[in-house]
């Protein structure tokens, strides 16, 4: 479930403005453990189109959060 959306909301908004869906690869869990989304990911991708819909990886995350912003500032250095 995407930000307490349920899967009809997803697909009526990919419906009626043409968004993409971002959606993790698997969700931490605590203590090293994270649990697979690949089945709820595969259900969406199935409903909405698989144009519609990007799936990330921790390290991608990671990047967009932390990498991107401190390169911006200059504090990757």
């Amino acid at each position: 479930m995407a930000v307490g959306m349920s899967r009809d909301d997803q697909s009526r908004i990919v419906k009626d403005y043409d968004v993409f869906l971002e959606r993790c690869y698997a969700q931490p869990m605590g203590a090293s453990v994270d649990k697979s989304n690949l089945k709820d990911n595969l259900q969406i991708i199935n409903e909405v189109g698989y144009k519609n819909v990007m799936v990330d990886t921790e390290e991608q995350i990671d990047f967009l959060i932390r990498k991107i912003p401190f390169m911006l500032l200059g504090l990757n250095k």
